[in-house]
């Protein structure tokens, strides 16, 4: 599967548009979801009968939650090296991430992506970041800003379903 990323420079806009609608449907069935679920906690520390106080408490996780996770992992929006772009825009973490997103504009889609993919990777080490992204709605605004540009820029002839 060819990344989109790297590809992104050399496309076209209408191919470029076209490429990321593509990606961007597998996940536009979770907005609702995550807007639902914004500002709540999807996670709890696992605490039964069997764990003492020396034991150390896991997470658990909403299913949806994990579900969501895998969805952009499975699509070429996933960036790897997510931190140079953090650098390169002086993205800071948090509101800094919020607001790059609302002042996006379509060149910016690839570090929208970028963004989405810290919390993606990130929470593979560090599980509470996954719920972080619920919370402080870094997902849902990524998702629904990529879908706006492309629904503002696309030159080709609407079609239902997007």
């Amino acid at each position: 599967m060819e990344d989109l990323l790297n590809r992104d420079r050399t496309l076209e806009r209408q191919e470029r548009i076209d490429a990321y609608r593509k990606e961007v449907n597998k996940l536009l069935p979770y907005v609702g979801w995550l807007t639902e679920k914004q500002g709540q906690l999807l996670s709890k520390n696992y605490t039964d009968d069997g764990i003492g106080s020396g034991s150390i408490s896991f997470p658990v996780y909403d299913g949806t939650l994990l579900n969501f996770i895998k969805a952009p992992s499975a699509t070429n929006l996933i960036n790897q090296n997510y931190i140079y772009d953090y650098r390169k825009y002086r993205i800071s973490e948090g509101k800094g991430e919020l607001t790059f997103i609302e002042r996006a504009q379509p060149k910016d889609i690839s570090v929208i992506c970028s963004i989405l993919s810290r919390y993606a990777l990130k929470g593979r080490t560090k599980g509470k970041v996954w719920t972080e992204g619920v919370v402080n709605g870094v997902y849902l605004k990524a998702i629904t800003k990529i879908h706006e540009l492309i629904s503002r820029y696309d030159a080709s002839p609407k079609t239902a379903g997007f």
